[in-house]
């Protein structure tokens, strides 16, 4: 029995569970599932090479994976950047991703996507955690609603969510909650989990060629208003360590 986190992209799962899953909160070596692991996208430099931004991406996402012991595995599902280069009726313009008219299941990614989530939802788990979808990228909401048909479909399956960073740090707190599916609220309760953010920072440094200093101060602004910790939503089944979650 583990715990599954479903990371849209590589430093996902880190950004907004990474205090919980070094403080142990989430039981011995969770696994985390990068879903959208073929990328085109860096700070840096934005056009560049698939294969190489691939592998370095991977590479930041295995550094912070031995640091902070957790298991990582390579979906190999394509970004909107290169989902984008495909040809013409698969065609995702970049700065789209945001755009709520896009709908999860008419993306060219969505048959896949959903395969691959239902595969994982076989397995023996204490937990099976995706992003709300705060910030609404396509993809995030994309894992959420993937997840979320998997859990109708297998009614004791232990869903839970985590407030997706740096997203989550402008929405409000009736924002976040609003994203929770009704059908859903009964089987999930929020836990203040995680004790350390400077543990946290000094992990999120694995990723230089996506953070900046702006992502990082969102985290910390986010850490603060939380009173200390990343609030998660777990299923109600799962065991855990934390603070009040109601105060959370």
């Amino acid at each position: 029995m583990t715990c599954l986190i479903l990371s849209p992209h590589c430093d996902d799962a880190p950004l907004s569970v990474v205090g919980a899953i070094l403080s142990g909160s989430l039981g011995p070596r969770p696994h985390v599932e990068v879903l959208f692991s073929i990328s085109q996208f860096t700070i840096v430099r934005r056009r560049v090479d698939v294969r190489e931004i691939t592998a370095l991406r991977q590479s930041e996402e295995c550094r912070a994976a031995a640091v902070a012991d957790y298991e990582v595995s390579f979906r190999g599902l394509e970004e909107p950047a290169v989902r984008a280069q495909h040809p013409p009726g698969n065609s995702v313009p970049f700065l789209d991703i945001c755009d709520l008219r896009r709908i999860e299941s008419e993306d060219p990614a969505w048959p896949d996507l959903l395969a691959t989530v239902e595969q994982l939802c076989r397995k023996p788990l204490t937990a099976i955690l995706c992003p709300l979808g705060c910030g609404s990228h396509i993809d995030h909401r994309m894992v959420k609603a993937a997840l979320i048909a998997c859990a109708h479909r297998y009614p004791n399956l232990p869903v839970g969510f985590y407030e997706d960073l740096p997203y989550s740090y402008s929405c409000s707190d009736a924002e976040i909650e609003a994203l929770i599916p009704a059908g859903l609220r009964e089987r999930v309760h929020p836990q203040l989990l995680g004790d350390n953010l400077s543990r946290k920072l000094d992990l999120l440094k694995c990723y230089p060629s996506q953070l900046d200093e702006e992502d990082i101060e969102h985290v910390t602004a986010y850490w603060a208003r939380r009173g200390g910790g990343e609030r998660i939503w777990l299923p109600s089944s799962a065991p855990s360590g934390s603070k009040d979650p109601q105060s959370a």
